[in-house]
This record gives C-alpha cells, sequence and structure tokens, in this order.
C-alpha cells in the first residue's frame, strides 16, 4: 500500500506543478493587428469600405471590409511598415 500511496502522491504533485509551467506551443513571434473607424467628413460611418494593407517588406497583403459601425480590423500582422488604402464605390482611393 505504501508504494502505491507514493505513486499517487508524486502524480498529483507532478500534475499540479505541470499546471504551473506557461504554456509554449503556438509562440513563435509577436504579431499585431490594425483596427479602425471609417467616417465621412461630417462624422458618419461608412460601412463597406474596402481596407487593402500591404506590407513594405514583402508586398503581402491583406484585405478586410468595414462593418456597419465603419469598423475594420486586420489581424495577425507581422512587424513592420505597411501601405493602407481606401476605396469605395463612389470615392476617390485614399492613401
Amino acid at each position: 500500500m505504501k508504494s502505491k500511496s507514493f505513486f499517487y502522491t508524486h502524480l498529483i504533485v507532478l500534475s499540479l506543478f505541470a499546471l504551473y509551467i506557461p504554456p509554449l506551443a503556438g509562440q513563435s513571434g509577436s504579431t499585431s493587428a490594425m483596427t479602425g473607424r471609417i467616417t465621412d467628413p461630417t462624422g458618419a460611418v461608412l460601412p463597406g469600405v474596402t481596407v487593402t494593407v500591404t506590407s513594405i517588406a514583402t508586398n503581402q497583403t491583406r484585405t478586410v471590409v468595414s462593418a456597419e459601425d465603419g469598423v475594420y480590423r486586420v489581424p495577425l500582422l507581422d512587424p513592420g511598415a505597411y501601405r493602407v488604402r481606401f476605396g469605395a464605390p463612389g470615392f476617390k482611393t485614399k492613401k
């Protein structure tokens, strides 16, 4: 009985210890997101605006569309400089 009790005690202690180790899987680097709200000169929100984000270093492009409240979000961007363009039917493209 003593060896069973010893085994379970150590199993519990090791399990509790494992819970305190910070998870490292998936921590491959830092990313960021670009978020904003698109409005016209009067302050009215503009839904349906195409937002194109292009990395200056890699020329990779990501495109999203602003929501009903004019908000857009481009997640998981690598660190670096970006060119951003906004476009909608009936409006000039803005850099």
